[in-house]
């Protein structure tokens, strides 16, 4: 047989190489081009994580857990740790941990000053506390 025999055969086979070819390569395109947006869009991620990192702590702005919020308004309605452990229903290691994570998040060191900027920050409102 020769070659004009095979002759298309030999064509659609060079046609199908050259389409896979083609294909692959846009593939590879498109994954170079997924991975650059995957890429772009972790590091605006960081970006912005970083910012707001920055900000928090220039603001000493943290995330206060109900509970914590809870203890720091039964402190300041004048609680003791032990009435708050029988109020919430929690052992009173677990208040002073709880108060102790609170001082830390708020930059404070005693009662007086967590209460002070808690009432600042907006996290009790002084308007609800009756003694």
């Amino acid at each position: 047989m020769s070659y004009s025999d095979h002759k298309e055969t030999y064509n659609l086979i060079l046609d199908t190489w050259t389409h896979s070819k083609n294909y692959i390569e846009s593939l590879e395109r498109n994954r170079d081009f997924i991975y650059e947006i995957i890429i772009t869009t972790q590091l605006a991620s960081e970006l912005i994580l970083n910012k707001l990192n920055a900000i928090k702590k220039e603001m000493n702005i943290s995330v206060l857990t109900d509970k914590q919020i809870s203890i720091l308004y039964l402190i300041a309605k004048g609680f003791t740790e032990r009435a708050i452990a029988v109020e919430i229903g929690i052992s009173l290691n677990t208040v002073r941990y709880h108060k102790k994570k609170t001082f830390k998040i708020l930059g404070v060191n005693n009662i007086c000053e967590a209460i002070i900027k808690a009432i600042k920050m907006n996290i009790i409102d002084v308007d609800n506390i009756h003694l």
